[in-house]
């Protein structure tokens, strides 16, 4: 699939339309994902968050050909995960986190030659000694995967996904519940992929390295993808905003009160860099604080919009649904 923007065509590394899964329960069926329409761009890192339960893990499953739709549907690298699974497991390279799958008495190294064995790729056994050196796992790829620690571990599943060298990586918290170091060379071997055009769907719960690493962000809420977008269109279209005000003299926490009445102004907060005032975009003006400060005989000092962070949206998209 390509989409035409100008002369450059961008092709579709996955696209699902109105996508909906369901399980069944003792008494009805539980929807998992609702009518979801995603599209991931060629060459992108694509972050996926959302509460606990919300059908994050559940749809990685369904792009990687695990699960099959109960409605809708899903391409991944343009073959459609229904009619042509085996193409489309052999475009995706999937960590899910998970040791079971893992041999424990086996070192790291027999583990990966085994997997590579079953993988249908000649090319995966010449291949190991590059990814074992690519993610740091030299010191260890000798000893048993029962003395793994959970960072080793991930690091290790990780590995296995790349055994196929496939196109599209879909990776399943690699980062959660891990010591920083091996967070850290996570990171920038999924930066080093996204250099080598892969595509790459994160799911993370750590919305400062959604930040960082994504070019783009979904948001997933009770099996509803109620946002999507790069971090500035995120920021664009949320109705809140904060802005710093500093003055001279300071003002007192009396004046809180005052703030209060200023149209669009919902909340007041202080702290020793000043008074943050979060507000509706539509309804709150910087001039009337203007104003404000000339009724009140408070000298400005310092007004600036601060940028909400992606767990601020996160939060007030999420609440109270």
């Amino acid at each position: 699939m390509e989409k035409n923007f100008g002369v450059r065509k961008l092709r579709l590394a996955i696209e699902t339309k109105e996508l909906t899964k369901t399980f069944p329960s003792s008494r009805r069926r539980i929807a998992a994902l609702s009518g979801i329409n995603l599209a991931v761009e060629e060459g992108l890192i694509f972050a996926l968050s959302g509460a606990n339960g919300s059908g994050k893990t559940t749809l990685l499953r369904l792009l990687a050909s695990l699960l099959f739709p109960t409605s809708g549907s899903v391409k991944v690298n343009g073959y459609d995960t229904v009619k042509e699974e085996q193409k489309v497991r052999a475009s995706v390279g999937i960590a899910l986190g998970g040791e079971r799958s893992f041999y424990w008495r086996l070192t790291g190294l027999q583990n990966l030659k085994f997997f590579a064995s079953v993988s249908g790729h000649s090319s995966s056994f010449s291949r190991i000694p590059q990814i074992i050196a690519s993610l740091g796992l030299e010191d260890v790829i000798h000893k048993k995967f029962m003395t793994y620690s959970s960072g080793y571990k991930r690091r290790l599943d990780l590995a296995r996904s790349l055994l196929k060298d496939p196109p599209i990586l879909l990776l399943d918290e690699p980062t959660s519940f891990i010591d920083p170091q091996s967070a850290l060379v996570i990171r920038q071997l999924i930066l080093d992929l996204k250099a080598r055009g892969k595509t790459i769907v994160l799911v993370t719960h750590n919305l400062l390295e959604a930040e960082r690493i994504c070019d783009r962000i979904g948001i997933l809420d009770k099996g509803k993808l109620i946002a999507e977008g790069d971090l500035s269109n995120l920021r664009a279209s949320f109705p809140n905003a904060c802005w710093r005000l500093q003055t001279s003299p300071p003002l007192k926490e009396s004046d809180r009160a005052i703030l209060l009445k200023v149209e669009g102004v919902e909340k007041v907060e202080t702290n020793s860099q000043g008074v943050l005032l979060f507000v509706r975009k539509e309804k709150f003006s910087p001039s009337s604080l203007l104003s404000l400060a000339g009724t009140c005989d408070w000298e400005i000092t310092h007004l600036a919009l601060e940028e909400p962070s992606l767990e601020d949206i996160f939060l007030k998209l999420t609440e109270k649904r």
